[in-house]
């Protein structure tokens, strides 16, 4: 499949995770999608990623934060529901909350 194609099917589970957490009577904003490599680069040297092969390299991983009652979510358990339907959506789909470590909540991703 090529990149195209696969950026397109990844902004429809996308879009249809933004959708679902609507129906569960919660917000969400769109953070970061794409990523320059000197912008990823940063964030490497920062400790903020630990990879310069990151998914917003390539414009297949976006950042969502979760707003529940209109409080914005920071734990990773607020964020498991999410994770769970992202990754039931597709097998490619990956969530950010299952890494050992340097775990992100926010970040949804296809592989």
């Amino acid at each position: 499949m090529k990149l195209s194609e696969q950026q397109q099917a990844f902004t429809r589970d996308v879009a249809r995770l933004i959708l679902w957490v609507g129906d569960q009577g919660w917000g969400v904003t769109l953070g970061e999608c794409f990523r320059t490599v000197d912008q990823q680069r940063r964030y490497v040297e920062q400790g903020k990623s630990r990879t310069m092969r990151s998914k917003h390299l390539e414009r297949l991983a976006v950042d969502l934060n979760l707003f529940i009652a209109g409080t914005y979510q920071q734990r990773v358990e607020a964020y498991r529901p999410l994770g769970e339907f992202w990754k039931l959506l597709n097998p490619a789909n990956r969530w950010g909350g299952d890494w050992p470590t340097l775990r992100d909540a926010v970040h949804f991703e296809r592989v």
